[in-house]
């Protein structure tokens, strides 16, 4: 008899606009609460959310550490202040090492972003220019990375999270450039190119000039060496 008369109010009602769906009873009241609540956990769970959230969580972790330092501030704290739910965070994610591993991950994707442009390039010059992308996108948040960078001798489980990811960017900065690494050779080559890697990391962190100038003189210096004992070879040419 209540629905009936639901519908009836309904039916009755000469103005739309002003009609109240939660005018009825407290319980017809909770469905949409209900309904948004499972609509907010289907959300959380999308693949939509799960970018917006990490990069949100990600920008709001960076600033966070340029103002604070990297050890000043929670996960806690990045959550509340990108707005995103505990719960969501720890089970994306629960450390501050995943959090350096995510950020690292997002430093390679923007260098990677436009590989069109490497196409039909020497390969000294891809090398340079993935170099220098990983250098700008460090920059976008200098003091919160050279905060993590002075945290590293302190957390071994932060230092072994950095070299292990940096390995990992310097890899596929040789396969994307186009270097060579089968074999023996390949081995020696890829290890001169993270070597290069940490001394162009180590000038970036000296480097108050906003071109990067010092930068950009010590990874073509280290280049020039890299070429002079026949370690940047292409795969075309090995091949």
């Amino acid at each position: 008899m209540q629905a009936a008369a639901n519908s009836e109010n309904f039916s009755n009602t000469e103005d739309w606009d002003d009609f109240d769906i939660f005018q009825e009873s407290s319980d017809s009241a909770q469905i949409p609460s209900e309904f948004a609540e499972d609509l907010l956990k289907q959300h959380v769970r999308s693949k939509e959310a799960y970018e917006e959230f990490s990069s949100n969580f990600l920008e709001a972790a960076m600033v966070l550490a340029d103002e604070k330092g990297w050890q000043n501030f929670t996960l806690k704290d990045v959550a509340n202040e990108a707005d995103i739910p505990f719960s969501w965070v720890r089970e994306h994610i629960p450390t501050k090492v995943a959090l350096f591993k995510r950020l690292n991950r997002q430093i390679d994707q923007n260098a990677f972003k436009s590989n069109d442009s490497l196409k039909g390039v020497a390969l000294r010059d891809n090398v340079f220019n993935l170099f220098m992308r990983r250098c700008d996108g460090l920059q976008a948040h200098r003091q919160g990375f050279l905060s993590l960078l002075h945290t590293i001798p302190l957390s071994p489980s932060l230092g072994s999270e950095f070299l292990t990811g940096n390995v990992e960017s310097v890899t596929w900065i040789a396969d994307i450039a186009g270097l060579d690494r089968k074999g023996i050779k390949g081995f020696f080559r890829l290890q001169a190119l993270g070597i290069l890697w940490a001394k162009v990391l180590r000038c970036w962190a000296k480097d108050e000039n906003e071109e990067l100038e010092s930068t950009m003189i010590a990874l073509n210096e280290g280049l020039d060496q890299l070429e002079k004992f026949n370690l940047l070879i292409s795969q075309e040419i090995e091949n």
